[in-house]
């Protein structure tokens, strides 16, 4: 999938049973995610329409380094019902309304995020994140940055990666904060959404910076406002500050972007 309120749902509610998630690129090719479905044990795929016929082939092939037996499931997320996969919110709706509890609560030593490195050296390796680690670094990452309940951050990272999942999504809901979801980065509607929304802070990498001072450049270049069509200064006047790291952030890169404009760069690594 990618970033859609669906995944968030997904994400929350196996955490609240005590499952783990393991989240996939969809950019990458198919040999590597069909690894991944075996090395991390999965037992259910999650897929929205346009993957299903991917997913199928991923799971069910043993050719070419595909096939991944250990799932048991392909469920269908989004989309109009289809007597060929269980249909997410088709099965979300014939459940009660009223709460139905896990037999057995979920403790802070449980599984919950299997994340992989990029295995530039060899196979990808499956990295485990407990229970306890995103809520722990969801308290670090609030206090550090006085996020509080009454603040709202803004999402445009991929929500397959820890940061996009821990900073944008873990941690404001953990303080009792709210998320604004973006599909992707456009920069575009960048500072517009950030107006709108009343956004107070934003967890960036370093390429999103500097895409959004090559924007600058251009709309000053034909005259126009380095915020974007339509937005000023004073329509940012509730966003405080920028989170950014996953990735090597140079001196210089800050300095421009915090010169042009006016707003502060905290960076972020761990």
């Amino acid at each position: 999938a990618y970033n859609h309120v669906d995944t968030v749902v997904v994400y929350f509610a196996c955490w609240l049973i005590g499952a783990t998630v393991a989240p996939q690129n969809v950019a990458e090719d198919d040999r590597r995610i069909a690894f991944i479905l075996r090395n991390s044990e999965a037992v259910v795929l999650l897929a929205r329409p346009e993957y299903l016929e991917r997913a199928e082939r991923l799971v069910g092939s043993d050719a070419d380094g595909l096939g991944a037996a250990n799932i048991r499931q392909i469920v269908q997320v989004g989309g109009a019902a289809s007597e060929r996969y269980p249909h997410f919110e088709t099965e979300i709706a014939n459940r009660p309304d009223t709460f139905m509890s896990a037999d057995e609560a979920p403790g802070l030593d449980d599984e919950a995020l299997l994340v992989y490195t990029s295995g530039t050296t060899g196979a990808p390796k499956g990295v485990v994140l407990t229970q306890y680690h995103l809520l722990v670094d969801a308290l670090g990452i609030s206090s550090w940055n006085a996020i509080t309940g009454n603040q709202r951050m803004m999402n445009v990272l991929p929500i397959h990666h820890v940061n996009g999942i821990v900073v944008t999504l873990i941690t404001p809901l953990y303080v009792g904060g709210s998320v604004v979801l973006n599909r992707a980065y456009t920069s575009a509607q960048f500072w517009r959404r950030i107006a709108a929304e009343r956004v107070q802070v934003v967890s960036l990498v370093p390429t999103l910076l500097q895409f959004s001072l090559e924007y600058a450049d251009k709309q000053a270049s034909e005259g126009k406002s380095i915020w974007g069509d339509g937005v000023g200064r004073h329509d940012l006047r509730y966003f405080r500050h920028f989170i950014c790291g996953a990735g090597t952030l140079a001196m210089g890169l800050v300095k421009a972007f915090e010169e042009r404009f006016g707003l502060p760069v905290q960076h972020g690594y761990g």
